[in-house]
């Protein structure tokens, strides 16, 4: 009985470890931070926002085969998933443009929909990015304090963006309602040319 025990905490102190390092007690907090303006290639999706991950990496490749290289994704999510239902939720997912290959922008703008927001100030939670399971962790640990964070600010309600930056090892969750209202839905309702 002894050996059974000894493998389940060994293996019980492995799982643990293991979801330490991909974020499971990473702290939770907000900060209010400095988001630099940026542009990115986007494609706009409704339903299931567990899509994003696949649309940001199908993005990823094909840009890469236009010869632009990004370290950097982003989703922005339109829909409370708890007020929408899940057919109907609004989503962006893209990757962020670097500036040394902002001469091929107006080529990619034929076949993909190219955006950019505005640099500003706002409150932002900053999770550790180790893989996919760390955005698993994320959205379970942040998506609470965030709907926590809403309940206090019913001013700031709006989308929420989400920035992978794999060189950092970070994922920020954005409250993006200070950027304007206006510029968010000018991104939904661009269509390609």
């Amino acid at each position: 009985m002894k050996p059974i025990l000894s493998v389940t905490l060994i293996a019980l102190a492995a799982i643990v470890a293991i979801l330490s390092w991909y974020g499971l007690f990473a702290k939770v907090t907000f900060s209010e931070q400095t988001i630099s303006p940026f542009s990115f290639a986007y494609k706009k999706q409704t339903g299931n926002y567990r899509q994003s991950g696949r649309a940001m990496n199908e993005l990823y490749v094909e840009l890469g085969e236009e010869g632009i290289s990004t370290t950097k994704g982003v989703g922005l999510y339109y829909d409370n998933p708890r007020k929408v239902a899940v057919k109907n939720l609004r989503s962006l997912a893209g990757c962020i443009l670097p500036e040394e290959s902002s001469e091929k922008w107006e080529e990619l703008r034929t076949n993909y929909l190219v955006g950019s927001l505005p640099g500003a100030t706002l409150p932002v939670v900053t999770f550790p990015y180790k893989g996919k399971l760390s955005v698993v962790l994320g959205t379970l640990r942040v998506y609470p304090k965030i709907n926590a964070w809403f309940k206090n600010h019913p001013e700031q309600l709006g989308p929420v963006m989400e920035i992978y930056d794999i060189s950092k090892g970070e994922i920020r969750y954005v409250v993006t309602r200070p950027m304007g209202g206006e510029v968010l839905d000018a991104l939904w309702r661009a269509e390609l040319p």
